[in-house]
């Protein structure tokens, strides 16, 4: 009798409906620069987070719509329209309802931008700016700002919960 193996089952297509079953924070990591997306996964892990580095702007919206992710990471260096939003965080952000959206903390790291320009975050609809420049910090900037966004939003989530939304 032919014995067969788990993987022979298993459709690397399907890898999108994975159980991620993790009391860690959750980060979806979609960078063009492998040196940088190895990086930023590294810290991360070594801070306890559960990390699915993405290879296509398809593949992290299909992995997106099964699992809200704490932190969405992305750059703009291989986004041709110098002046418009990244098409990855166009698109999330089009079609991703508000009370979804609001659980995903979107950075977005950068070439041609200051780190922590406010002003441009909300121009480009991502929560933090990091400039490349700046990786090496990005362990301490991401820490500090999900703090300060879960304390922003924690009276109005406390405010949805009281009315059962």
């Amino acid at each position: 009798m032919e014995e067969k193996n788990i993987e022979s089952f298993y459709d690397e297509s399907e890898k999108s409906f994975d159980y991620i079953g993790t009391d860690s924070d959750s980060a979806i990591i979609f960078l063009s620069n492998e040196a940088v997306r190895e990086k930023i996964a590294e810290e991360l892990k070594k801070n306890e987070w559960f990390v699915v580095e993405a290879r296509s702007a398809q593949e992290t919206l299909k992995r997106m719509r099964f699992h809200t992710y704490t932190l969405l990471v992305v750059d703009d260096f291989s986004n041709d329209d110098e002046s418009g939003k990244h098409d990855l965080i166009d698109l999330y952000l089009t079609n991703t309802p508000m009370s979804v959206r609001r659980k995903t903390f979107v950075t977005l790291v950068s070439k041609r931008l200051r780190t922590m320009d406010r002003l441009a975050a909300c121009n480009q609809g991502v929560n933090l700016i990091i400039s490349a420049a700046d990786i090496k910090d990005f362990s301490l900037m991401i820490s500090n700002n999900l703090a300060e966004n879960d304390w922003f939003y924690s009276i109005f989530m406390d405010v949805l919960k009281a009315y059962g939304k």
